[in-house]
Formats: C-alpha cells, structure tokens, sequence
C-alpha cells in the first residue's frame, strides 16, 4: 500500500555544505542518528530532506522543485536575505504568495504562504 510521501532525496557533489544550508538558513534540524560523513538527514514539520554523495558528478538545478509553507514571509525573507540568498521569483496572489531561489546546490526552493 502506498501511503505520504516522507522526505526528498537531494544528490550531490558536497554533502556538508548542502546539509548546512537547509540547517542553518532554512531551520531544519539535523537528525543525527541517521547521519553519516556521505548521507545527512534534516527533519522537517511534516518531511525529512535526505541529502547524499552523488555517485556522480550531479548537474546543478536540474528538475526537481522543492516547496516549503512559511507562515510568515516576511521574516522568512528576511531570514533569507541576512544569509546572502538571492530571491529569483515572486508571486503574489489571492490565496497564496511565493519567492524561489536556488539552493547552494542549483535546486529550485519556493516558500509557500497560503492565504486559506
């Protein structure tokens, strides 16, 4: 049977710095008992982001899309731009406000604020 979807694998080429990234600037706390020098797990709300050795070298920001709800943008945004992050896309609707930027290792993230 199948059931939720449970975390997001992301390849690549430099483990630490990626893992870091999404402690440090995105506030997912690192899951030690899973981690390894080649393999990082970071907890979220509701998904775990696994971040892995390549076994290869990886093409940074090729297909996959990452979104993650904030309840405060804002401050998201701010939390962002204090890191040096570089926000590449914005939208602004009735029921849901958007920014994208790209990950250190070339992945599209968007924070989501649903106005519902």
């Amino acid at each position: 049977m199948i059931g939720e979807i449970s975390s997001i694998i992301l390849l690549t080429n430099d483990v630490e710095s990626l893992a870091e990234f999404y402690h440090r600037v995105l506030g997912f706390e690192l899951n030690s008992m899973v981690s390894t020098k080649d393999y990082k797990e970071l907890d979220g709300e509701s998904i775990a982001i696994s971040i892995a050795a390549a076994q290869s070298e990886v093409v940074a920001g090729s297909s996959l899309a990452i979104g993650i709800d904030v309840k405060n943008m804002p401050k998201a945004i701010a939390t962002l731009e204090k890191a040096g992050v570089e926000i590449t896309h914005q939208t602004d609707g009735p029921y849901v406000s958007i920014r994208s930027f790209r990950d250190p290792a070339g992945n599209l993230v968007s924070l989501i604020e649903r106005h519902y």
